[in-house]
């Protein structure tokens, strides 16, 4: 790598470039975030973006990523990048991941996470999750799968952690309701019409600034569970291409559910 100076500018205005073989990238976004974080340590909110041909550089104590999964991208690379941040606080990925994640995937620890594997299948990510809040989008699952992590949470068996999941882009096909109803004996509230309007807020990555906003959320439903080991609740509603889940203890309008 050489160091040039734009001699086209003002003396003034005189501003470093850089002129670097591609294959150095990775090499040096990683000195350089090294070099920022060893001068401002690990109070700061380091946050960052990749839309590259080649998954970024692995850098430690990212707290939030928004990444997009190029074509070809390896387990091992993917291991390796998640590895060096476990624990974020919020990532949104876009990308066919299907089958490249180990099951002590440091991705399955992040709290907050959006995933849009790009038609393919996500059974693996949900079952491997143990963060707080989940969203797929235009992603595939097997009926089993929802059926699974269902009574692993009923049963208290696993999901301790998660209190929302979202499912937007499925099938029908993919998801009978009155089926699943029956593998997991979902309950109706009575009489059936009386639906409850569940309302709360989860994070959201906003893009333009790397900043953290609360997004208000909600749904109608009149089906639920009840955990086996605890009494928590939860809402579940199924419709023609979707799919949501709410436990009810982390819900802004509890007072819906205490009034029951």
């Amino acid at each position: 790598m050489k160091h040039e100076i734009d001699c086209c500018l003002k003396a003034s205005n005189l501003a470093p470039k850089y002129v670097y073989s591609k294959k150095d990238l990775s090499f040096i976004v990683e000195h350089i975030h090294a070099h920022i974080h060893r001068l401002l340590g690990s109070t700061i909110y380091y946050y960052m973006e990749s839309y590259a041909d080649k998954l970024a550089a692995r850098l430690e104590n990212i707290k939030c990523s928004n990444i997009i999964v190029p074509i070809g991208t390896s387990l091992i690379d993917l291991k390796a990048f998640f590895d060096g941040s476990p624990k974020q606080e919020f990532m949104r990925i876009h990308g066919d991941l299907n089958g490249k994640l180990t099951k002590n995937s440091a991705l399955f620890t992040t709290e907050y996470l959006e995933i849009n594997c790009s038609k393919s299948h996500g059974d693996d990510i949900l079952l491997g999750f143990k963060g707080i809040s989940i969203r797929f989008q235009d992603t595939m699952f097997h009926a089993s799968t929802i059926t699974r992590f269902l009574n692993a949470w009923k049963s208290g068996k696993g999901f301790h952690n998660l209190k929302f999941l979202s499912i937007t882009g499925i099938p029908e096909k993919c998801l009978d309701k009155k089926k699943l109803a029956e593998n997991v004996e979902i309950k109706t509230w009575h009489p059936p019409e009386e639906m409850l309007e569940l309302e709360w807020k989860e994070r959201k990555y906003k893009s333009a600034d790397g900043s953290w906003i609360w997004e208000d959320r909600s749904f109608s439903s009149n089906q639920y569970l009840t955990r086996t080991s605890d009494g928590e609740g939860a809402s579940v509603r199924v419709t023609m291409f979707s799919f949501d889940f709410a436990v009810w203890s982390a819900l802004e309008n509890l007072e819906v559910i205490e009034n029951i």
